[in-house]
């Protein structure tokens, strides 16, 4: 498996990429919905209780980052995030996969470059 980075090395820390997608609230919920249509939390099996993490729906998604070291490397996976409110489970969504998916959608609605937003 290829392992994709989502940030860099910068001066001894990691960095966000400087073409990061900002992702609103709204923007992860319409994934969910297109992309996993009838989720569920794969511990307990709830439909009802899951809560996505976004300040506002046009606030920004919370985006869970975590430093991967790799050889001599290293690089920031990022991920935005949903809890289980019946169990507590916390289920993960690649950045990278969603910021392309709200990219290619927005352009496709013509709404220009989404990183002018």
């Amino acid at each position: 498996m290829k392992a994709l980075p989502f940030g860099g090395v910068s001066g001894g820390h990691m960095d966000m990429p400087s073409d990061h997608l900002a992702i609103t609230g709204q923007d992860f919920s319409d994934y969910l919905s297109k992309r996993c249509p009838g989720l569920k939390c794969p511990m307990c099996q709830t439909t009802e209780n899951l809560m996505l993490h976004a300040d506002s729906s046009d606030g920004p998604a919370h985006l869970l980052t975590t430093p991967v070291h790799v050889g001599g490397g290293a690089f920031q996976l990022g991920n935005y995030f949903i809890t289980c409110l019946d169990c507590g489970h916390v289920i993960l969504f690649n950045a990278h996969r969603i910021e392309g998916w709200v990219r290619s959608n927005k352009e496709a609605a013509g709404e220009g470059d989404a990183n002018d937003e």
